[in-house]
C-alpha cells in the first residue's frame, strides 16, 4: 500500500497526497487526561471520578517537490485553502489504516529546501482527545483490511446478534468502554418480540 493521507469531511474526501506531495511520517502526541476528583473538607486524600481524555496533538509530515518556484508557492497557497476550514473534519493516514481522527488545523509550519521543494508539517488538534474507528462495526469484515485491533480478533467475517437472554454483550473493538453520555457514537437498533414489555439501561 503506498503512503497517502485522507481528509474525510461532509460532502467530499480529499487525498491530501500525490506524486509532488509525498507523506513521510506521523506523530502522534501523548494522551492528555483530566482526573475530575471532589476534596470534602475533614478527609484524606479525594474521591477520584472518571477521568477525561483532552485534544492531543497530530502532525503529518510530508515533502513537497515543485517544477519551479512559481509551482511550489502555488502549491503552498493551495495546501492552505484545504487545509484550513471552517468545520472539524477528519484525517485518516496509511501509517494506522484502521484509525480516524476528528481533528481541526493547528498550524502549517513549512521548510523552504533550495526554491522549489520544501517539508511541510501540518499539525492537527485532535478535538474528541481519542481516534475513532475508521468504519462502524455494522460494516465490520476481516477481508475488508479497513480494521486495527486493540483487543481482538472475532473469529467470523461480519458480526450478527440474536439475543434470548435479559442480559448480553456487544463485540467492541477498542480499549475503551462505549459511554454515549461523554459523546461516544453509540446506535443500537432493537428489533423485539416483547409482549410484557422491556427495559432497555
Amino acid at each position: 500500500m503506498d503512503k497517502e493521507v485522507k481528509l474525510i469531511m461532509k460532502d467530499k474526501t480529499i487525498v491530501l497526497n500525490n506524486e509532488q506531495f509525498e507523506f513521510l511520517d506521523y506523530v502522534e502526541d501523548d494522551v492528555q487526561t483530566t482526573t475530575n476528583t471532589t476534596e470534602i473538607k475533614g478527609t484524606d486524600g479525594v474521591i477520584a471520578g472518571a477521568s477525561n481524555f483532552a485534544p492531543f496533538d497530530l502532525q503529518l509530515r510530508f515533502v513537497f517537490t515543485g517544477t519551479d518556484i512559481h509551482d511550489y508557492h502555488l502549491q503552498k497557497h493551495k495546501l492552505r485553502q484545504i487545509i484550513y476550514q471552517r468545520e472539524p473534519y477528519y484525517v485518516w493516514h496509511s501509517d494506522m489504516p484502521g484509525k480516524k481522527y476528528a481533528v481541526l488545523p493547528s498550524s502549517t509550519e513549512i521548510e523552504d529546501i533550495y526554491s522549489r521543494n520544501g517539508e511541510i508539517t501540518i499539525k492537527f488538534s485532535v478535538i474528541k482527545g481519542y481516534s475513532e474507528s475508521l468504519r462502524e462495526t455494522d460494516k465490520f469484515s476481516l477481508s475488508s483490511g479497513e480494521w486495527q485491533f486493540e483487543t481482538g480478533v472475532l473469529s467470523v467475517d461480519g458480526i450478527k446478534y440474536k439475543h434470548n437472554t435479559t442480559g448480553f454483550k456487544i463485540y467492541n473493538g477498542s480499549t475503551d468502554t462505549i459511554d454515549p453520555h461523554i459523546r461516544h457514537k453509540f446506535r443500537l437498533l432493537i428489533n423485539i418480540d416483547a409482549p410484557k414489555g422491556f427495559t432497555l439501561t
